[in-house]
């Protein structure tokens, strides 16, 4: 018989798996109606442009803002990325500190720089 504490791990892991599985629905529901809409406007251009209508720019001033979506799509873990690569900057500087010796990755391998010098330094740099 479970204990208390193994159903409530659980359940916990059965509403994380309902929350992932609805977030892939989401994006996948977005992702289907940008593809259909980006879709729908090259056919609209393509007619345009057989008949030799001016109507191109009148297409672009409607439809910019569909493009919203593939680049919040990629800027969330673009930024993510990011953040991931100055954090392990950071972990290595002080990593380096602590124990006196620094990496020299791109600066002066022969400094060493103390830890309180890194945190004010990060302080500084609004981190």
């Amino acid at each position: 018989m479970a204990t208390r504490a193994q159903r409530r791990l659980a359940a916990r892991a059965e509403e994380a798996s309902r929350n992932r599985s609805g977030q892939r629905a989401a994006w996948a529901f977005l992702w289907t109606l940008f593809a259909f809409k980006i879709t729908t406007v090259a056919v609209i251009w393509y007619a345009a442009a057989s008949t030799h209508s001016r109507e191109a720019d009148f297409i672009v001033a409607t439809t910019w803002y569909w493009f919203l979506i593939p680049i919040a799509a990629l800027a969330g873990p673009a930024i993510v990325r990011w953040r991931l690569i100055q954090m392990r900057r950071r972990r290595d500087q002080l990593r380096g500190a602590e124990w006196m010796a620094h990496a020299g990755r791109g600066e002066d391998a022969t400094s060493t720089l103390s830890i309180d010098e890194i945190l004010c330094e990060a302080d500084r740099n609004g981190r």
